[in-house]
């Protein structure tokens, strides 16, 4: 494998054992993977350490929740979690997806810290002004999701052209 090839995971979904009470196992219909941070961070740990042991691969960026809402405490954990078990140099990308936009992260330095990439969906969609708070934080703006056209001429030239005007803005 060529090592300059960035692996980046992003969970679309959970098992649904995460979110229920870590201790007894009991299932809450309103719990999602934030009701018990620690746990949510501790499966993702678990994916990024098999990586690792199983395959010799570096996990260089873990997202959130694929368009799901952030959530301040489980970034917190997930940070601290991966740092404790010696995955330092494995960045979060928050937010994957739209808005809300950066103003959680500007108004609390301790959670920007905890963020290495800010992750949009179509962001040749959105208003600069909209985005002007994440752009004001100084980390990487990706378009984490870009494109969704057909694999053949037509789709060739949509990707051309977004790829194009991300650059240019």
């Amino acid at each position: 494998r060529n090592p300059e090839i960035k692996l980046y995971g992003l969970p679309w979904a959970y098992p649904g054992w995460v979110g229920n009470d870590p201790v007894t196992g009991a299932h809450n219909s309103s719990a999602t993977p934030f009701t018990h941070p620690t746990q949510t961070a501790e499966y993702i740990l678990e994916w990024v350490k098999g990586a690792k042991t199983e395959y010799s691969l570096d996990i260089d960026y873990v997202g959130i929740w694929n368009e799901s809402p952030s959530d301040r405490e489980y970034v917190l954990t997930l940070r601290k979690t991966l740092d404790a078990a010696g995955f330092a140099k494995t960045q979060i990308v928050w937010k994957d997806g739209g808005g809300p936009w950066c103003d959680d992260l500007v108004d609390d330095p301790e959670y920007a810290a905890a963020v290495g990439i800010i992750g949009f969906h179509y962001p040749g969609d959105f208003n600069p002004t909209q985005t002007a708070s994440c752009e004001a934080l100084g980390k990487p703006l990706w378009a984490s999701e870009e494109s969704s056209s057909f694999d053949d001429l037509n789709g060739a030239a949509c990707w051309a052209r977004v790829t194009n005007s991300h650059f240019v803005r």
